[in-house]
């Protein structure tokens, strides 16, 4: 129906079914009451009632002399608004007539002066919304990283103030004396609830190799391996792997539980990241696994 001339026609009663009309079709003096609109089945418009004398041809004369844009997601009706409203800001002359609902996707109809080019405009929208598009998906990752780290920070802190707790409740020298092999411990504190002087190197891989998730797995014992090869002192390595096996026991733990009983281990391993900075290539990637090992106990 581009430039069509509908003028003083007959159309009450008419079926009109995806037609397509511009600025140049004309309704001057068309004699309407009611016509029937038809998508997924027919409807009456107006549905009660008729339309006042001239009401029709206002009605589709101004749908004629707007530029239509369909949308079908949240983020693509967001990035929409947010063109029309650049292209405003830069002097532009268009506004948002109307927003229409159908069915999973959303109409929204604007105007312009008619000495603009519709299809100009349209152009200069879409253009802009491909921006804004592209904006938005930016602005979403760097918010999800944004609140990853405040995540992270929340942890290590409640995590430090757990620990520092728990450092207090065993200030005072103990001496404690092991029947397996007779061994004894003296004037030491024991942390994370276990103490193994053997080599743990062995009971790790072991329990590591019994962990479910395939890629949990690997970073597991992508950490042992690389605390066992780096020059951490004794102690520290002995402490680390423990609390890398009790990472792996605790991995096939209801989620509520594996959090309350890692906390102490990944808050040492933490700790050893400083310790690790400093071997090059070795720090960063005991880093890049932790940080992996962190976000899955956690449940990012």
């Amino acid at each position: 129906m581009l430039g069509t001339n509908f003028e003083r026609a007959q159309l009450t009663g008419a079926t009109i079914d995806q037609w397509n009309t511009d600025k140049r079709t004309c309704f001057d003096g068309v004699d309407c009451e009611y016509v029937y609109t038809k998508r997924d089945k027919i409807f009456k418009n107006p549905p009660h009632g008729t339309f006042k004398a001239g009401e029709f041809s206002k009605l589709y004369q101004e749908i004629a002399n707007t530029v239509d844009f369909i949308v079908h997601t949240p983020e693509e009706l967001q990035a929409l608004l947010r063109a029309i409203e650049s292209i405003k800001q830069q002097g532009g002359e268009i506004v948002i007539q109307s927003l229409e609902r159908k069915n999973e996707s959303v109409v929204v109809r604007t105007q312009s002066p008619e000495a603009i080019d519709k299809a100009a405009i349209y152009a200069q929208v879409r253009e802009e919304m491909d921006s804004q598009i592209q904006l938005l998906k930016s602005e979403h990752e760097k918010q999800l990283l944004t609140q990853r780290i405040e995540l992270s920070e929340q942890y290590h802190d409640k995590t430090m103030d757990s620990l520092i707790r728990m450092a207090s409740q065993f200030n005072r020298p103990s001496s404690i004396i092991m029947n397996d092999h007779s061994r004894t411990i003296t004037n030491s504190t024991l942390t994370n609830s276990a103490a193994n002087l053997g080599d743990h190197s062995t009971v790790s891989n072991n329990v590591i190799e019994q962990v479910a998730d395939a890629q949990l797995r690997t970073d597991l014992q992508k950490l042992h391996d690389l605390l066992t090869h780096s020059t951490l002192p004794a102690d520290d390595k002995k402490q680390a792997q423990q609390s890398v096996t009790e990472l792996a026991q605790a991995s096939d733990k209801p989620a509520a539980e594996r959090k309350s009983i890692t906390r102490r281990s990944l808050a040492f391993l933490k700790e050893l990241r400083e310790d690790l900075g400093s071997m090059a290539d070795l720090g960063v990637q005991y880093g890049e696994t932790l940080a992996r090992v962190v976000l899955w106990f956690q449940g990012l």
